[in-house]
């Protein structure tokens, strides 16, 4: 069971929202600050990567959207809709685009399973895939805390096409399928990229230059 602070236990933490299958500069965010805790927003921001990822299709931009019920604007309570199959159509569009990719059967079978049975709640199922992508990275496991108006919302707006975060450089890896697309979701360079996808990482965050 997930353990959640009290924002009283935040101190210089940087607070980070759960996204959907976070993009690739939210992971740049959480290693360049180290001191990070997640966090839930006080209200539901439309239109933003809280509930939509993207990867790269057969030659297009893909968004995956996990569609939520509309009854209340908070975001610690905002509900996944169950009306549609959505899961299962993420799970074959994940399966479509990186099925032949080199790590693609190393990672992917807790996250599909983790697809198969989302949980009720928008909140913790980006906190369930955020903790398995950790695994994948070897990061430590992430602290929540309670909802909170401390928040780095920035991230939550970081799409491929931009804007990005002035520290981020988005880092380029083999794709297929024609066009390099960046800052997609991370698990975009982890099927790609296996265990370098770390260095890969790293190697996107930029910092100022001594003058």
């Amino acid at each position: 069971m997930q353990t959640c602070l009290q924002e009283e236990e935040l101190g210089n933490s940087l607070i980070l929202p759960p996204t959907y299958l976070p993009s690739i500069s939210w992971y740049a965010m959480l290693l360049k600050t180290q001191n990070y805790k997640l966090g839930i927003p006080a209200k539901f921001i439309k239109q933003s990567l809280l509930n939509r990822a993207y990867i790269k299709g057969a030659n297009k931009l893909e968004p995956l959207i996990i569609p939520i019920r509309h009854a209340t604007k908070y975001c610690s309570e905002v509900e996944i809709c169950f009306n549609s199959p959505w899961h299962l159509i993420h799970q074959k569009a994940l399966q479509s685009a990186y099925g032949r990719a080199a790590y693609f059967l190393y990672y992917s079978e807790p996250l599909l399973s983790s697809l198969e049975h989302p949980p009720q709640k928008l909140y913790d199922f980006n906190l369930k895939l955020i903790q398995q992508i950790n695994a994948f990275l070897k990061l430590p496991p992430v602290e929540c805390i309670i909802t909170t108006d401390k928040i780095d919302l920035e991230c939550v707006f970081h799409f491929p096409q931009g804007p990005y975060p002035d520290y981020f450089q988005p880092p380029r890896y083999w794709q297929p399928f024609g066009k390099f697309i960046p800052n997609l979701s991370i698990l975009d360079l982890l099927f790609h990229t296996g265990p370098e996808a770390i260095l890969f990482l790293r190697k996107s965050i930029t910092y100022p230059k001594n003058i």
